[in-house]
């Protein structure tokens, strides 16, 4: 399976690295909401985790590019956030496309769980 993670905060990013690779998963990270704009538009994944409160370029932002640009739909996007966003927020993401969210800290065996339910969705 191949997977982009982005998010801002290094100490993240370098965690999930070695925890999906420790499962044999394809990982690329990056540490901003652009380059992974970038990186989703330009490369296949099967599953994105985007950090949602990002300086400069959120998560929401890089969905609602994805979604102007009739990409969304193409790509598996999971929110994963410490931000304290309201499930009333999140479901106009759902409804344009996002899989769901997970928020931080989050234990590394619901992480699985979540994206092997992603995974098997259409």
């Amino acid at each position: 399976m191949k997977i982009l993670i982005i998010d801002d905060n290094n100490d993240i990013l370098q965690l999930l690295e070695v925890l999906m690779s420790s499962t044999g998963q394809d990982v690329d990270v990056i540490s901003n909401g652009i380059q992974g704009l970038e990186m989703i538009q330009n490369n296949e994944y099967d599953l994105v985790l985007l950090d949602i409160t990002m300086p400069e370029f959120s998560g929401f932002s890089v969905v609602s590019k994805l979604a102007e640009v009739e990409k969304l739909k193409k790509n598996k996007i999971l929110f994963f956030t410490a931000a304290s966003v309201e499930d009333s927020e999140l479901d106009k993401w759902y409804k344009l496309g996002v899989k769901g969210c997970l928020r931080k800290p989050v234990d590394p065996n619901t992480i699985f769980e979540k994206i092997n339910e992603v995974r098997h969705t259409a």
